[in-house]
């Protein structure tokens, strides 16, 4: 067992992410190995370019500010308690629909690896 604080995370950007930065606070370093979870911090203008994880699901709650997934059929407008599941193989990409910051919670089954 171990506690982490969010703020205690070095933040990253995946690829095809831009003004994103996500704090990884459950994953391999916490001993975790069949899931992540991280809190993301969306800029204004941030978001990310289309794109899948063939292998990994992904699930999205919107804690502030509002985010736009979209598969390329359908867009999903996510406000404050809202979420979104995402299976494996969809394509999707985001975009921060606030003024500000967008802030969420995203869980991935399995990890992805980070690069």
């Amino acid at each position: 067992m171990k506690a982490v604080k969010v703020d205690e995370v070095r933040p990253w950007t995946p690829p095809l992410h831009f003004d994103v930065d996500v704090s990884e606070f459950v994953g391999a370093a916490q001993g975790a190995a069949r899931f992540t979870w991280a809190l993301a911090r969306m800029k204004p203008g941030g978001g990310a370019e289309s794109h899948t994880h063939p292998d990994s699901e992904h699930a999205f709650f919107v804690i502030q500010g509002e985010m736009v997934v979209s598969n390329g059929r359908q867009e999903y407008r996510l406000r404050p308690g809202t979420a979104i599941f995402i299976p494996p193989g969809e394509p999707h990409s985001t975009r921060n629909a606030a003024p500000g910051e967008t802030v969420y919670l995203t869980v991935t089954s399995p990890p992805l690896p980070r690069r």
